[in-house]
Formats: structure tokens, sequence, C-alpha cells
């Protein structure tokens, strides 16, 4: 991570630094994607929980769903670089697709204004 956290950190302070919502960290946690300690009524999280909420993180950003999270995560815990080359190629194939699929939206948002502004100005109107 670009700026490491001291640890355990509690979930205010998770939050905080990875600009998400308590909320967003408990379903997480439902989801069985971290697993955070117990204090008390406290959440802590340690290095492990924070690594990784920093690859969820990444990975959701470039399109990759929670079921592929999951796997990603698994495959990457398992320490060995091949095991972690493999899945950066996974993460850049979704991201390619995601990619892909953005720029196709632009070329239909676009067509749709076209196509608007065309027939706008067929029926006289600006």
């Amino acid at each position: 991570m670009e700026n490491e956290m001291r640890t355990p950190e509690t979930i205010s302070e998770v939050a905080s630094h990875f600009k998400m919502t308590h909320r967003a960290l408990r379903f997480y946690e439902q989801k069985g994607l971290i697993h955070p300690t117990r204090r008390g009524t406290s959440l802590l999280y340690g290095p492990d929980e924070l690594r990784r909420l920093h690859l969820i993180q990444r990975w959701t950003a470039v399109g990759a769903t929670l079921a592929q999270v999951r796997k990603l995560l698994a495959r990457f815990e398992q320490g060995d670089a091949a095991a972690k080359e493999a899945v950066n190629r996974e993460v850049d194939a979704i991201a390619a697709r995601t990619d892909a699929e953005a720029r196709d939206k632009v070329i239909a948002i676009t067509d749709w204004f076209e196509r608007r502004a065309a027939l706008a100005r067929a029926e006289g109107r600006p």
C-alpha cells in the first residue's frame, strides 16, 4: 500500500483511510472477503485485512465482481510468484474487458446524441 497504516486499526480509521463507509466494510466482512478481529464491541483490522482491502478496491475499480475478487484473493494468497503473476494477468484481462465495454458505451452514447441532433435539425429544431 502506498501509505502504510499502523495496525491494528479500528473500523473508523480504516473507513477514513480507504474512503469507504462502515457499511461497505461490514458488507465485505459478511461476504467473507475480510476477517477483522473482534475485541469487545470493536472491529480491528490488521495488516492482512488492510492488504486485502487494498486489493479489493484496486480490483473492483477495474471491473472485477465480488465473486471474481474472492477467487483472485484465494489464488493471490497462495503466496508464490507464479500464482500472483497469474492473478495479475487475470486482472489485466478484466480491466481490458471493462475498458472495451466503456468504449462501446461511449460510442453508443455519442451515436444517440448525434442521431437526436440530426433528427432535431431535420425537424427544424435547434
